[in-house]
């Protein structure tokens, strides 16, 4: 994935809240913005995800694995091109730059 500076990206953490405690994601990139809404909740999100989208270039959501991002990727936003599941998951996020996994 490339990851040009000037791109303006959302990471959208659908992991539910008890999963952060584990490992979150934190960024001091200016052109990285993270979001923590759990896949509970997304359905009552749907508009501002696609918000959130349409103010970034790229939009990921990511969870653990990639697994539950790609389910809801395909669920609620199959026909929108700038929200992807992040393959790999929250582990394989840290190949962003300035992009730290806190556990």
């Amino acid at each position: 994935m490339n990851n040009n500076k000037q791109d303006r990206i959302a990471l959208i953490d659908v992991r539910e809240r008890d999963e952060l405690s584990e490992v979150h994601m934190v960024s001091n990139n200016p052109n990285i913005t993270i979001y923590n809404i759990p896949m509970s909740m997304l359905p009552h999100y749907i508009k501002f995800i696609e918000e959130i989208a349409n103010d970034h270039d790229k939009t990921y959501l990511v969870c653990r694995a990639g697994k539950r991002s790609l389910s809801m990727k395909k669920k609620y936003f199959s026909n929108n091109p700038k929200i992807e599941s992040y393959e790999g998951g929250i582990f394989q996020v840290k190949k962003f730059n300035n992009i730290f996994l806190l556990m």
